[in-house]
């Protein structure tokens, strides 16, 4: 399913880009503040060995996972750490710091997070 809002890719903008982001979508009418959303975050790697351990990694932590390798017209492996919270600020910078740890401890890198458009959410539960 399409997500209306995209994700801040550098990761040396941990926190301005995470404002940045969740204030477009404030901006844009969203209701972060009463509405649970399936927020993705998105782990980078080489090889397989180092998304299966940040895999597992982050199922520990809490988030469910999906990892797709270059088979899928990727040209690296991804791993997809998901969880559904309130998007503000905090729960998002907690999340990024935990899976940047995550990735850089597997030889990976953290690429950004997106969530899903209030109106995605109405037509998923409609």
């Amino acid at each position: 399913m399409a997500r209306l809002f995209g994700r801040f890719r550098r990761s040396h903008e941990v926190f301005q880009g995470d404002r940045d982001l969740i204030g477009l979508m404030l901006d844009a009418g969203q209701r972060l503040a009463t509405r649970p959303r399936e927020t993705t975050h998105y782990l980078h790697f080489r090889g397989e060995e180092g998304a299966m351990t940040a895999a597992d990694a982050a199922e520990a932590a809490g988030f469910e996972v999906d990892v797709e390798g270059p088979e899928s017209g990727r040209d690296d492996w991804q791993v997809q750490a998901k969880h559904t919270i309130l998007v503000a600020i905090e729960p998002i910078s907690a999340a990024r710091r935990t899976l940047t740890d995550v990735a850089g401890a597997a030889g990976g890198r953290y690429d950004g997070w997106d969530a899903y458009a209030d109106e995605a959410l109405d037509a998923m539960q409609g």
